[in-house]
């Protein structure tokens, strides 16, 4: 704490000191949760648990001049452990950087913006996943109503360090294409993007990598089956996964390549409304699916196209609003999984916080809803300060011999103290007694209160 205050008294100095204005916004929460049975235990173990969280997000920009202006954007996000004390607070206990870009105005019809900006989302919240990463982007306008984005990304910078080859450094690096726009007919939306993205594959050894360890789990545990001290295990463990690795690496770099089109559709008609998002990506591994299919299906190299859709309708009869979404994200065992995203949240528990699905499809992606179809009938209520909701979600899985399936009922109650404050209540409960063939998981479920400031 005592070196945010000097960043901020250092920050607040610097402002009126130097010839830029310092402008800052922000928000900041802290919020206490109570989970059970995330696991999904099918024997009675609902393991139930406490945690805090806090989040702060600090916008400053730095307006140098009418057209200059350094976007900065400082961020400290902790969970609070089971022993009280903050998540990896000795290495990790200050703020970070996401973001740190320079837009320049060279004309009220075109503007730059370069550095380390934020990526990984368009349109609605459908399919997104917010990253920090390195963009130089032109804006072009032709007028408040068509907005063009061109917009080059480096995805990752592996460069000479991390490569055998070094003629082939670059080859390893990932870099994304993007060309997007705005356009606004009416009370009619439309937010078409175009993405192409280059990336290197097995130029930084993931096979010898993926089969090296693969195959010292097998031979260290046959050792010590063997009879073998855990020294000696060890060491011919190394030994055989080192040769099986070795010769299974036919040391080819695979310049795989993913195109995507993304069409984001909203529309406000004064009582009724909607918005909704297309998604359809598709990838080739130039070869390395083919090869090493068993390596690709674990690192999501798919030869093949995934799709998603997203539609939210939705009636506003003052003070209610009552809406329908329908969430969808294909899945095939040889064109991959498509992913709604981290920032795409249908359901309070089952969305982010259960494992699910196909081995690889969770391992990839985590406590996503991969591959599913899922129905929300939400209402949203606000009278005064008082905010609150309800949701029943119904979803079941897309995968393969995967029958899964979940009711889960959502709600919430909110109160603004002011323009700025509020506290909210909410949970979910989850039904996932046809999660499996056998119909006997547990049931899940999530509450919290929240406090929250926005600045």
């Amino acid at each position: 704490m005592k070196r945010l205050l000097l960043v901020l008294a250092m920050l607040l100095i610097a402002g009126s000191v130097f010839a830029a204005e310092l402008k800052i916004s922000g928000d900041a929460y802290v919020r206490g949760s109570e989970y059970s049975n995330l696991d999904l235990a099918d024997d009675g173990d609902d393991s139930t648990y406490d945690r805090f969280d806090y989040d702060l997000n600090l916008n400053l920009d730095f307006v140098v001049n009418e057209k200059a202006t350094v976007k900065t954007k400082l961020t400290y996000d902790k969970d609070v452990d089971n022993s009280g004390k903050v998540a990896d607070s000795a290495s990790d206990s200050t703020l970070a950087v996401e973001r740190m870009y320079i837009n320049y105005k060279f004309a009220p019809f075109l503007q730059l913006n370069t550095g380390l900006m934020a990526g990984g989302q368009w349109a609605t919240t459908f399919g997104d996943s917010e990253i920090n990463v390195m963009r130089v982007q032109f804006i072009g306008a032709l007028s408040k109503d068509m907005i063009f984005f061109a917009t080059y990304q480096k995805d990752n910078e592996n460069g000479l360090e991390a490569v055998t080859d070094k003629d082939d450094n670059e080859k390893a690096d990932q870099q994304t294409y993007y060309l997007s726009g705005i356009f606004n007919f009416g009370p009619i939306s439309v937010k078409p993007l175009f993405t192409f993205t280059q990336m290197g594959i097995n130029y930084n050894n993931e096979v010898y990598d993926a089969v090296y360890a693969g195959a010292y789990d097998l031979a260290y545990a046959a050792a010590v089956a063997g009879g073998a001290t855990p020294y000696d295990a060890a060491d011919a463990a190394y030994t055989a996964a080192d040769a099986a690795a070795t010769a299974a690496d036919n040391g080819k770099g695979y310049d795989a390549t993913a195109m995507s089109f993304t069409l984001g559709l909203n529309g406000d008609f004064g009582m009724v409304g909607f918005e909704s998002e297309f998604v359809y990506v598709d990838m080739d591994t130039d070869g390395f699916y083919d090869d090493y299919t068993t390596i690709a299906e674990a690192l999501g190299a798919y030869d093949g196209a995934t799709y998603g859709i997203y539609v939210n309708l939705f009636a506003k009869l003052d003070p209610v609003t009552v809406g329908f979404i329908y969430a969808y994200a294909s899945a095939d065992d040889e064109d991959g999984y498509y992913s709604w995203g981290e920032d795409f949240d249908i359901a309070c528990v089952m969305d982010d916080f259960i494992n699910n699905g196909d081995t690889n499809a969770a391992t990839l992606y985590g406590d996503n809803l991969i591959g599913f179809t899922a129905y929300k009938v939400y209402v949203d209520a606000k009278a005064g300060a008082i905010k609150a909701g309800a949701a029943v979600i119904y979803g079941e899985s897309n995968i393969d011999d995967d029958d899964s399936k979940f009711t889960e009922i959502d709600a919430y109650v909110g109160y603004a103290f002011d323009d700025n404050t509020s506290y909210t209540i909410g949970g979910g409960y989850a039904m996932t007694e046809d999660w499996d063939a056998e119909g006997d998981e547990e049931n899940a479920y999530r509450v919290y209160n929240k406090f929250a400031v926005k600045f």
